[in-house]
């Protein structure tokens, strides 16, 4: 692949000169590609700002990576992420909810607070 760095001889996979990470931007999708500046044997440094000093560390092993070696894998880790994050938006929405309807309701106090019996502490 053109993507990559093999050094002959070597039987270690080849290493990425490019990682991909996707975000959102006002409801926008994007991608953006990072150059690799310096391979080391656990990961890479990448320059995220276009300037000097701008770099991070980028391990290309383990469960959660900043950006990937493909585009279909950096695809995967945003959906993951805004997945993880629609999770816990909802939860603090029904917290924020019960605690309002407490409040508007003059129920002030720990006697209020959410129990492990309620069917919404089950859910955390």
């Amino acid at each position: 692949m053109a993507n990559e760095i093999t050094v002959e001889g070597d039987p270690t996979p080849p290493l990425p000169n490019v990682l991909y990470r996707y975000f959102d931007y006002n409801g926008a999708v994007l991608q953006e590609s990072y150059f690799c500046e310096k391979h080391t044997p656990k990961g890479v440094w990448i320059n995220t700002g276009g300037y000097p000093g701008t770099r991070k560390f980028v391990l290309l092993s383990g469960r959660k990576r900043w950006a990937y070696p493909t585009q279909e894998e950096a695809l995967q880790s945003y959906i993951k992420r805004k997945e993880w994050h629609q999770v816990h938006l909802a939860r603090q929405t029904k917290l924020v909810d019960h605690c309002l309807h407490n409040a508007l309701d003059g129920r002030i106090g720990y006697n209020y607070q959410l129990r492990e019996s309620s069917s919404y502490a089950e859910e955390w």
